[in-house]
Order: C-alpha cells, then structure tokens, then sequence
C-alpha cells in the first residue's frame, strides 16, 4: 500500500475509532476503539512527514514537515484546552447538584471529549483526498522518488527549477 492510501485509510481509521470510543458501554468496545485509534495515530505521525518529505522540494520540506509538527501540537494544545473546559464543567456541576447528576454528567463529560475531536478526524482525511487524483507515474514523481546523485529529469519544470 502506498503512503497516499495509507494516510487517507489511517485518518478514516482515526474518525471511525472514535464513534466507538465515545459510544462505548463496556472494557470491550473502549480498548478496541483506543487501540485503533493509537495504531492510526502512530501511521499518521509517520506517513505524513515521509509523504511531504518525497512531495516537497528541498527548498521547502523543511518548512512542511515544521507546519505538520506545529499543527500536531497545535491539536495536543487544543485537546488540553478541551479537558480543562470539561474538568471545570465537572467541578460546577459538582458543586450544584447530587451525586447521581455528578455520575451521568461525568459520564457524558468523556464521551464529549471524543466527539470535539471528530470534525478535524475528518478535515486531516479529507485534506489528504486531493492529492489521490495525481497520477503516480508521473516525471516529476519519479525524479522526487530517484537518489539525489541521480540528474535531474529534463522534462519535470519541478527539477529544473531546483536545479538553478
């Protein structure tokens, strides 16, 4: 399997695990969906450094592979934000009511965590879409993938325009 489809089949992975996590009523389903959801987290971490790596040029993978870890913990940011507004969601609701509207909120309190993750699931797999339409065997694809002792392909404008 190529990287394109693997990034793509990891990211539907992603948003299908988390469906089952946050609907989950037993040990079961919830190991399950977390395992799924940390073995499509793991290729996506790794599929989508080496992807920009082989796309962009070397005047720019550096600054794409920056943009993909920036982003990764721009989304660790934003889960930790996520879990504190729920904590303090908890603790109000603690402090207002009883014991069973403190279990059944806290039990919806997880679940809902899951779900906020589920709209950028969907945006990171969807993101990864387009670049299925361009032909694999292309010249330019080629002369990317080639060691770089290799000359550039004089038909590629991508290598000649690295090449001055």
């Amino acid at each position: 399997m190529g990287r394109k489809p693997l990034m793509i089949l990891s990211g539907v992975a992603f948003a299908i695990s988390i469906p089952i996590i946050a609907l989950s009523q037993g040990f079961g389903p919830l190991f399950f969906g977390r395992l799924l959801q940390g073995i499509s987290g793991g290729f996506i971490g790794i599929v989508v450094p080496l992807y920009l790596a082989e796309c962009l040029g070397a005047s720019n993978r550096g600054k794409g592979t920056a943009i993909f870890q920036w982003l990764l913990t721009l989304g660790i940011v934003a889960a930790a934000l996520v879990g504190i507004y729920y904590s303090y969601r908890v603790q109000s609701v603690a402090a207002a009511s009883d014991a069973a509207t403190l279990f059944a909120f806290k039990n919806e309190a997880w679940r809902r965590i899951f779900w906020v993750s589920l709209p950028p699931a969907f945006s990171s797999s969807s993101a990864a879409l387009p670049s299925l339409n361009r032909r694999a065997g292309s010249s330019c694809a080629a002369a990317a993938t080639r060691p770089c002792r290799t000359p550039p392909l004089a038909n590629c404008p991508a290598s000649r325009a690295r090449a001055q």
